[in-house]
């Protein structure tokens, strides 16, 4: 039962260590061209944080107008 339970942790963390590559990655694909067109990597930050900023803002509008939505 202890090498089941074993095995299943180094899933989990193996499972982990693949989500951490696949996301820097994608973030590496994205920052890479950013970056090589004379933009700051903190110009980019800027821009992903400002438009989650709005994604969290209306959807945030939109519970309190519709507080039954909830």
């Amino acid at each position: 039962m202890r090498s089941v339970t074993n095995c299943q942790q180094t899933n989990n963390g193996q499972a982990t260590v693949e989500t951490l590559v696949v996301a820097l990655s994608l973030f590496a694909i994205v920052v890479i061209p950013v970056t090589a067109n004379n933009e700051s990597l903190v110009e980019l930050v800027e821009i992903i944080v400002s438009s989650w900023m709005l994604v969290f803002s209306v959807t945030w509008q939109q519970f309190l107008l519709h507080p039954w939505a909830a």
